[in-house]
Parts: C-alpha cells; structure tokens; sequence
C-alpha cells in the first residue's frame, strides 16, 4: 500500500486505505432497519463526522403537532453512531461497537424536518490503544438536532462500548479506486 493510499485520520496519522465514504454512507443507512422505518437519512458521512436528515411528517408528530422526541433521539443518536462508524471505518472488521448510555436535551420544539451533526468525542487512536490493552473500552459521541432555520432542537450525548470483532467481518470495506 502507498503512502498515497493511507488514510489520514483526525489525529493526522495513517490508518489504512482511502475510505469510499459515499459508498460507506449507502451500506450504514442500510444497516439498521429501524432507520428505513422512521425515514431517517444519512446525508454526509466522514472521518468522525456524520449528518443525518428527517422530515417531519403526520407519523412522526407528537400530540402538539412537533416532531416526536423520539424521532428527535432517532436522528441525532443516528447521527451521533454514524460519526463514529465514520472514525473508526477502515478498523470496522476488527472492533464493534454498542450504544451503552445515552442522554438528550431537547432545547426546542422542532416544528419541521430536522438535521442532526454527529461528531465523535474521543480519539480514534488512543480508542484502539485501550481496546488493544484491555481488551474493551468506552468512547463518546454527540449529536445535535436543528431545525431549518439552523436553531439547536435537541442534543443527545452517547456512550460506546467498543470491543475486539471475535471474527473480523468477511466484509470489503468500500475504498476508492485505485487507493489499494
């Protein structure tokens, strides 16, 4: 593999190959029914970044006629675990991991579609490093629920049980041409 070819992470060291992030995005959207089901989307994915979409429709409205909160914790806990899944993307056939604990504030009614930020809150690096050593290890991600006019609806705080996969997946992970 080329140096050309090494992904640079957050933590500005090479961890693998070029991560075809859209093809990525497409096979994380697919991966959990539950999201197909409420309609949430997941818009953008990156090293540690996510954006996750959801229109507010009759099914998702609370008594009030806002988005639900559930719906609100769907696409922002979405986002949130999509963010990591994109840090942690090119070591994804050999770690796993499970939502542990997770809290939301909801800050505001969201009286239309909402897009939620997830972004990773510990270091892809030293989450390895612990994993390796102990044999498991907690990290955290936040997501941050908007509605259009850009106005903070909800944050949820969610924490990570990151383990050793007890087989790595017989799964390719999607590169870009030409990166191996």
């Amino acid at each position: 593999m080329t140096e050309e070819s090494q992904h640079p992470g957050r933590d500005g060291v090479a961890h693998g190959p070029v991560i075809d992030y859209d093809q990525l995005r497409s096979l994380v959207e697919q991966a959990v029914p539950f999201n197909r089901f409420t309609g949430v989307e997941l818009v953008e994915l990156a090293d540690g970044r996510a954006k996750a979409r959801l229109g507010l429709v009759d099914d998702l409205r609370n008594h009030v006629g806002t988005m639900h909160a559930a719906a609100l914790f769907q696409v922002a806990e979405f986002a949130a675990a999509s963010a990591f899944v994109g840090a942690f993307a090119v070591h994804m056939n050999k770690v796993t991991f499970v939502a542990r604990k997770a809290e939301i504030d909801y800050s505001g009614p969201a009286r239309g579609d909402v897009e939620a930020i997830g972004k990773l809150t510990g270091e892809t690096a030293e989450v390895l490093r612990e994993v390796s050593e102990r044999g498991h290890t907690r990290t955290g991600a936040v997501g941050e629920a908007r509605d259009p006019d850009g106005v903070v609806v909800a944050t949820v705080r969610v924490t990570f049980d990151v383990r050793p996969l007890d087989e790595p997946l017989a799964v390719d992970l999607p590169v870009r041409e030409g990166a191996r």
